[in-house]
């Protein structure tokens, strides 16, 4: 099989619904890196992206309504817009530091395991689209390490073994070290 990287490159509002990107392989391990992409509305709507890494790539309005991002990454990538509504984000690694986050919508998203690391979940859109609502979220083993989650709301989220260290909890109290399946 021949190995491919995919860099620096612009695929804007491009429909790649119902894609299947996990027989394409990369040189970097990850199925198929998009490094440094524009993706500006680009249609993923139920596509398997498993392990695909879309770092330091703008998915500005993006739409991953139904794909499966199982263990796939985004850091240091514009997602302003992103729709992942009922996607499957297990095991990704969906934003750092840099990632813009503003107006992501993971309604019925699965995102157990999932690295939130520092993301502002005050701009994202959750449960039945509405903004800063996690009721009946599974956070379950996510890391949620620096997040904010000012006024979030978090009824009936499963947080069993979910990662809060240094995250600002609901109350606007920092969750202590360690913090893990609650703030403390």
């Amino acid at each position: 099989m021949t190995l491919a990287t995919i860099t620096n490159g612009k695929i804007t509002g491009a429909n790649l619904s119902n894609v299947d990107m996990t027989k394409v392989r990369a040189n970097t391990g990850h199925v198929l890196w998009l490094r440094n992409y524009d993706l500006t509305g680009t249609n993923f709507t139920n596509a398997t992206l498993t392990g695909v890494s879309f770092a330091h790539s703008n998915l500005t309005n993006a739409n991953f309504t139904g794909a499966n991002l199982i263990s796939s990454t985004s850091s240091k990538s514009n997602l302003q817009g992103a729709n992942f509504t009922n996607a499957n984000l297990t095991s990704s690694l969906i934003a750092s530091e840099a990632t813009s986050m503003n107006q992501v919508i993971l309604t019925g998203a699965t995102i157990k395991k999932m690295y939130l690391g520092s993301v502002d979940m005050r701009y994202i859109y959750g449960y039945n689209g509405i903004l800063n609502n996690f009721t009946n979220f599974d956070f379950t083993s996510a890391t949620l390490t620096n997040a904010n989650l000012t006024n979030a709301n978090l009824t009936n989220a499963n947080m069993t073994s979910a990662t809060l260290t240094g995250a600002t909890w609901t109350t606007g109290v920092t969750c202590a070290n360690p913090s893990i399946g609650g703030c403390f």
